[in-house]
């Protein structure tokens, strides 16, 4: 029986050696490849073209709890959020009729929420009362006028005398009608003074005469008796 030698019938045979399999080419080609990675980053950083970035290491986040400042002043409230390691931003200025000037009136986040130091508490910061307008009072009577200013959260200031104008009337204000005031400023007023006939008394017996002045709302300012007539 004829010999027939195996190893021949596969091309380039050597004896000894067996051929690399495929997993073998795959490892060898990945080496490559990471070694050539290697050569061309550290190539990079040669010619400072690649910045390496520092490892950043972050502490423990630390934690606290907004307080209630709604009511508060602002000067107040900012340190109080400063001492809790927040910081305060003041979003708008608003009127209110109830909070005081300069205070806090909402903030964001809420009383008692925990949140983050350094955190940001947005705040609205009171304004104070809408101003006020004086009204037009100058031909009204002095009650009307008196109620046309409590209406408008204004006061009643000092009233003087005009001669001028009708008896019982505002003849003008102090500050002017229009102008814009502080809730519950005072408003100054002219009235005019109402004209009072002087009676007649020519005539009459001087205590009569004296009797007739006074209830009339006037004095008597001098007088002097003649055998003729009381001449006042």
């Amino acid at each position: 029986m004829p010999f027939v030698n195996l190893y021949a019938m596969e091309d380039d045979y050597v004896p000894g050696q067996r051929r690399m399999g495929a997993g073998a080419i795959i490892v060898i080609s990945v080496l490559l490849s990471t070694a050539a990675s290697v050569f061309a980053v550290r190539g990079l950083l040669e010619a400072g073209l690649l910045v390496p970035h520092a490892a950043v290491t972050q502490g423990p986040v630390t934690e606290t709890r907004v307080p209630d400042v709604v009511g508060m002043a602002a000067d107040a409230a900012d340190e109080l959020l400063s001492a809790r390691k927040l910081r305060m931003v003041v979003q708008e200025r608003r009127a209110d009729e109830r909070i005081a000037k300069d205070a806090i009136l909402s903030q964001a986040p809420l009383a008692q929420s925990r949140v983050n130091a350094g955190s940001e508490v947005s705040v609205v910061v009171s304004s104070g009362a809408s101003r006020k307008k004086v009204p037009m009072l100058a031909g009204q009577k002095l009650e009307e006028a008196k109620l046309a200013l409590e209406q408008a959260g204004l006061l009643l200031g000092p009233i003087s005398e005009a001669d001028h104008g009708e008896p019982g009337t505002v003849t003008a204000t102090v500050p002017i009608a229009g102008t814009d005031v502080e809730p519950g400023s005072p408003v100054a007023m002219t009235v005019a003074t109402p004209k009072i006939e002087v009676p007649r008394v020519v005539g009459i017996h001087i205590s009569k005469a004296r009797e007739i002045i006074e209830r009339a709302k006037l004095k008597v300012a001098r007088f002097y008796a003649t055998s003729a007539s009381c001449i006042f």
